[in-house]
């Protein structure tokens, strides 16, 4: 694991660079600030996830592909959508399946869709075991908060 560790630590201290020379990182104008987040970001082994697939490889690839070929809320499951809020149907797991309406604001929905969303230049597997992570931690440094 320590190997993909550091793969992956390297390909997302790559693709901050490139974010931020094309202008694209809040928080990190001034080089020696970007420089600082840099250094204390390679000074600790990052914890990378990863084990044997129950099902074997075919298990994965029937998983995956179920994955990035749906969207995260289908239409006919939105119920209504106004200025402040945005109400959907969804499935009770913890009740037998029951179908349940819920409402929430503008911004908490936007916020839970665009975690199933993959970002531009990134794989499946990179997105599905750290972005959601990534979106949802508030105190990232370079997050627009």
């Amino acid at each position: 694991m320590r190997i993909l560790s550091r793969v992956f630590r390297g390909k997302f201290i790559d693709l901050l660079k490139q974010a931020r020379s094309r202008g694209k990182l809040i928080g990190a104008e001034d080089d020696r600030t970007f420089h600082r987040l840099l250094d204390a970001s390679v000074k600790h082994d990052w914890v990378v996830y990863a084990r044997r697939p129950f099902g074997g490889p075919e298990q994965v690839l029937k998983y995956l592909a179920r994955y990035t070929h749906r969207i995260a809320i289908s239409n006919r499951r939105l119920v209504s959508v106004d200025d402040q809020s945005v109400s959907f149907r969804w499935k009770d797991y913890a009740h037998h399946n029951r179908p349940r309406t819920m409402t929430l604001d503008g911004a908490e929905f936007l916020r839970r869709f665009l975690i199933h969303a993959v970002p531009r230049a990134s794989c499946a597997s990179v997105t599905s075991a750290c972005w959601p992570t990534v979106c949802a931690h508030r105190t990232w440094p370079f997050a627009d908060n």
